[in-house]
């Protein structure tokens, strides 16, 4: 990143040999618990710190805020050590936050992003970009602003403190999420239910341990879990929020993850015997529960025009539209003149049109 950065590449993709913490300064909600959301994996309560520190939500606008609790709480008496070996390269983001880069303290970390509900991360308003991930290079202009370098030396980044390198390695190394998963609908883990609760805590367990395609995974293990849920008899509602979860416990934004399980909804009154769409992520049936003929049969990777006007909430007449333009998804056009969609080519064409926009 750093040589990127000093030639004045927009983002760095790929492994980075640096890890980005970016201070957000949005206006967005505190977590529902302050003492536990505020440094996620941090009791605050159980904490040597006064109560006042943490528990008036008054005193936390943005990520420097958490940051400076995090400092106080882990930093001792000198949290920033003086020198150019700890110097961060330091950049102003158009939104009013700030990039802080540095030498990535470990291998094997990951990106992870500050979650609303205070689970995962390393603070509230505080991202790291590590891994596969990308960061806008300090002193890149966007179309709109530009990221202004204010310190630091891009060639030759610092040294996180030790106590920053030591939280950022506890928040950033890739460790698969535990969401609560429904119980099964029958004794003895068997049935449909625990079927289900099996292919969505495997298929969790992947994404946490992905460093690319966690997208198309997600996509994939949505599309497989919303094509079992009116067999399984389970609540179409916990089901997409546990996926949406693993996404974003994954380093996924919360938005897109979000998004990539909302097809799921839209298959939770498919009757029980229809197909799912694309589960390339499988798991083998729990003890006691082979799979049979009589099951959901899980393979269809293509997608209908109604598949597609549906999740986008377009009409035909837009999509024909697109593909007369030659801005619609590659179609193929069978002998009776429907067209169909491959889902990977969709994904493709979705991610193309986030990276335009």
């Amino acid at each position: 990143m750093a040589s990127r950065a000093h030639c004045g590449a927009r983002r760095r993709r790929g492994p980075l040999r640096s890890v980005l913490v970016d201070i957000d300064a949005h206006h967005a909600e505190l977590p529902p618990r302050l003492a536990t959301g505020l440094l996620p994996g941090i009791d605050l309560a159980a904490e040597p710190i006064p109560a006042c520190e943490w528990n008036d939500p008054a005193r936390f606008r943005d990520g420097r805020d958490t940051l400076t609790l995090l400092a106080r709480l882990r930093g001792g008496p000198r949290p920033w050590p003086p020198g150019p070996e700890h110097r961060p390269v330091t950049a102003a983001t158009p939104s009013g936050g700030v990039h802080l880069w540095y030498q990535a303290p470990v291998g094997g970390l990951r990106q992870v992003l500050s979650d609303p509900g205070g689970r995962y991360g390393l603070a509230w308003q505080i991202d790291i970009k590590a891994g596969w991930s990308y960061g806008v290079a300090p002193g890149a202009a966007t179309s709109t602003a530009t990221y202004q370098l204010r310190d630091g030396d891009p060639v030759r980044l610092g040294r996180m403190p030790p106590w920053l390198a030591r939280e950022v390695t506890r928040a950033a190394i890739a460790q698969p999420p535990q969401p609560a998963f429904p119980p099964p609908s029958q004794p003895g883990g068997s049935g449909p239910a625990a079927y289900l609760t099996t292919v969505i805590s495997r298929g969790a367990i992947q994404l946490a341990a992905m460093s690319d395609g966690r997208k198309r995974a997600l996509s994939a293990l949505a599309y497989h879990v919303g094509g079992l849920l009116a067999w399984s008899g389970l609540n179409p509602g916990p089901v997409a929020r546990q996926l949406a979860d693993a996404g974003t416990a994954a380093g996924l934004q919360p938005s897109i993850s979000v998004r990539i399980v909302k097809p799921c909804h839209r298959q939770r009154n498919q009757p029980a015997g229809n197909p799912a769409r694309l589960p390339l992520l499988t798991a083998r049936p729990p003890e006691g529960l082979p799979m049979s003929a009589s099951e959901p049969h899980p393979f269809r990777d293509k997608l209908t025009v109604d598949d597609i006007c549906t999740d986008l909430d377009i009409s035909r007449r837009t999509f024909y539209e697109w593909r007369a333009k030659g801005t619609a998804p590659k179609c193929i056009k069978l002998p009776n003149g429907e067209l169909r969609i491959y889902h990977t080519e969709y994904r493709r064409w979705l991610d193309a049109r986030e990276d335009a926009a």
